[in-house]
């Protein structure tokens, strides 16, 4: 039960994170990245909404199920959870040093 505790508690706080980013209030809005990096290939910034919304959907269920017996028992879940944990914490941290406009550290996170 504390791996589905931990993991619920770190998927609600990245979702909180990047809700605070999304709305402007870490700092730089994230939905202005595209006027930030002005490269060609770089999406528009609705894109990335709809991206995030559903990785974030998908996770979300993913936690969900991880509550459930079959989650719990379940031998990939075992396996995958140390990984969503440090990709939670790195996730929150790239994106708190985006919306700080620290780009350089940010992309150090993501590389």
């Amino acid at each position: 039960m504390t791996k589905q505790l931990l993991t619920t508690v770190l998927l609600l706080a990245t979702y909180w994170v990047n809700y605070l980013s999304s709305s402007g209030q870490l700092g730089e809005n994230m939905m202005r990245l595209r006027e930030i990096f002005p490269f060609p290939y770089m999406p528009a910034g609705w894109t990335f909404a709809v991206a995030r919304s559903a990785i974030y959907l998908a996770l979300g269920l993913r936690c969900i199920w991880s509550w459930t017996k079959t989650g719990k028992h379940d031998e990939t879940n075992r396996k995958i959870l140390p990984r969503f944990w440090v990709s939670s914490v790195l996730n929150i941290i790239r994106i708190f040093f985006t919306a700080r406009e620290w780009y350089a550290l940010s992309v150090i996170i993501i590389t």
